[in-house]
């Protein structure tokens, strides 16, 4: 939970900076389902970008979503792993620059058995 919150957090930091008009019901659902997909990963080897969008396509009409705010929702959890899409201003690049400024690479207490590279990991706070 605490992961999910941050994200959507920064997310919604950085939309404001940006002054772009994404509402929180979008960003704070993308950010809670961008990764609830991981126990298909894990059980099953799915990517879980992809079990997560399948996932929010069930879940999202249910929560009164449109259409239009189900398709970038789940196109931006699809490609939240991507990096350098191409358009900074793009809510899946946000998204994913939140993604990552979210880790507390600081603090972690595997950080000396972590396998990500250093250029990967979140040694400062941005937000």
């Amino acid at each position: 939970m605490e992961h999910f919150l941050a994200v959507a957090r920064i997310c919604y930091i950085i939309v404001l900076e940006k002054k772009l008009e994404i509402s929180k019901d979008i960003i704070y659902g993308t950010a809670f389902l961008h990764d609830l997909g991981r126990m298909e990963e894990y059980e099953k080897g799915k990517s879980h970008e992809e079990a997560g969008a399948d996932l929010a396509e069930e879940i999202l009409p249910e929560c009164g979503y449109e259409p239009w705010e189900i398709s970038l929702i789940t196109d931006t959890i699809r490609g939240h792993r991507r990096e350098g899409q191409s358009d900074p201003e793009s809510f899946s690049d946000i998204f994913y620059d939140a993604d990552k400024l979210s880790r507390d690479c600081i603090h972690c207490s595997a950080k000396k058995e972590c396998y990500w590279p250093e250029d990967k990991k979140n040694n400062r706070y941005r937000y």
